[in-house]
């Protein structure tokens, strides 16, 4: 269960929610201002409106506890991190990761594991 549980969040992060949440989202609002160059709005919204669907297959995935563990990170943890952390640094994403209580406390715990502080690129790495 847990490995079929990884490559599902794996398949849904690679087809569903890299591109609306971290190149639409998290490029255009909050890259494309750090460049002081206008965001693309239309991307954005295109990106915020596709995000629930796949913010609410991850919340099922993580209720469950299984292949999203913070306490024992696995290959679906590590898969999914950057996306998530990406797309809630644009406030309005983190509401909608917020609605998720589940998927955001796992975020949460994933944000403070030593090799997660050690490693994440400060904001200036995307200016």
């Amino acid at each position: 269960m847990v490995c079929a549980r990884a490559t599902q969040v794996a398949a849904i992060v690679d087809h569903y929610g890299y591109w609306p949440m971290v190149r639409q989202v998290f490029v255009e609002g909050v890259v494309a201002p750090m460049r002081a160059t206008d965001p693309n709005a239309t991307a954005l919204a295109e990106g915020m409106a596709a995000a629930p669907r796949v913010l609410d297959a991850l919340e099922v995935i993580a209720c469950e506890g299984h292949a999203l563990d913070a306490a024992c990170p696995g290959r679906a943890d590590w898969h999914l991190l950057p996306i998530l952390d990406c797309f809630a640094l644009y406030a309005p994403g983190a509401a909608l990761l917020a609605a998720r209580p589940t998927l955001a406390a796992w975020l949460s715990a994933m944000r403070v594991l030593p090799a997660v502080r050690e490693t994440a690129p400060g904001l200036e790495a995307f200016a």
